[in-house]
């Protein structure tokens, strides 16, 4: 089991490093380098606080939202901490823990109902990634506008399908039709916490619209951040280019073919924006500058406090043994 584990990691670090590599030996540097000395330093610094603010405030915010609706009332700098130290874990620890394992495990009630600390970050994910598409869909649809090109049409279409769905899923669950088939599953003994959850999830429709809400707004920020970086190289990227651009970037953060995403994030970003008519190298040089402040911000934060908040610094193996051991 510990050998393949190794062989996993070991080829993810190769897809990982054979892309960045590649993304970077395509790269003119002779010409980027003299378009990089006209940079707009104020639009970068800008972009990088609303990166930051994004990443450590408005995620606390959204998590903080999700464990309310569970009945778990946190405050929002603990969550921040826990945040900062699970973005830490990500990407500087070669731990098997992850930072959503690492929030589960520093939420979790002490007594019974733990399940609900996993139900919490899983629906954080899951709106996240719903308001990713629905961003994504709104930049589709500007482009649309623009060029009336049919690609775009469809790509809106796409896009904004998983949303829909999933409004319309709270109706569908209430219809006569599909009663007696809940009514089963909930008598399955071990889709209690299952049941529970989503029983709690349904009760509170105004908490669901504020996560939702403060969703989006992550999202916009998360567009805004790089349209900002891609105006500082003096690259036409718009708003719209960068929201399609960013809901790649995201969604192929998912496939876990490599270590954190690196290199295959950047050469997706690189490649959908190359097709949305922006340059190929101001590309990869926007993603390479997303990592790096993503890197800075959980290295700054994360590492302050998870070296430095020892009372509240948890043993990474505990933590991994404690969920796996946890009743629900």
């Amino acid at each position: 089991m510990a050998m393949s584990k190794n062989i996993i990691r070991a080829i993810k670090l190769l897809v990982s490093v054979g892309l960045i590599a590649y993304l970077i030996y395509t790269v003119d540097w002779a010409r980027a380098i003299t378009e990089l000395r006209g940079v707009n330093r104020y639009l970068v610094f800008l972009a990088a606080l609303i990166f930051m603010f994004n990443t450590v405030v408005t995620s606390a915010w959204k998590w903080q939202i999700s464990l309310r609706i569970h009945g778990l009332p946190w405050r929002f700098p603990g969550l921040s901490k826990i945040l900062l130290i699970g973005l830490f874990l990500n990407n500087f620890l070669p731990s098997a823990i992850g930072g959503d394992i690492y929030r589960v495990y520093r939420t979790m009630p002490q007594g019974g109902q733990k399940s609900r600390a996993v139900s919490a970050v899983l629906l954080d994910r899951v709106m996240g990634l719903l308001s990713l598409f629905v961003v994504g869909a709104l930049g589709a649809l500007m482009l649309y506008l623009a060029n009336r090109d049919p690609r775009f049409g469809l790509l809106t279409l796409v896009l904004a399908a998983p949303p829909l769905a999933a409004a319309i899923f709270p109706f569908v669950f209430r219809l006569s039709l599909f009663r007696p088939l809940f009514k089963k599953l909930g008598r399955v003994k071990k889709l209690d916490p299952l049941v529970a959850n989503t029983r709690l999830i349904f009760g509170d429709k105004q908490g669901v619209a504020r996560l939702a809400a403060v969703s989006l707004l992550f999202h916009i920020l998360a567009v805004t951040a790089i349209a900002l970086l891609f105006a500082a190289a003096h690259a036409p990227g718009l708003w719209a280019e960068s929201a399609v651009a960013d809901t790649t970037y995201a969604t192929v953060a998912l496939l876990p073919i490599s270590i954190n995403g690196l290199g295959v994030q950047e050469g997706s970003f690189a490649f959908t924006a190359q097709q949305l008519g922006i340059s190929f190298s101001h590309a990869v040089i926007v993603a390479l500058a997303l990592r790096l402040i993503a890197l800075l911000t959980s290295l700054i934060g994360g590492g302050l406090v998870f070296l430095f908040d020892k009372g509240r610094s948890a043993d990474l193996d505990l933590a991994t043994e404690t969920i796996k051991r946890s009743p629900h």
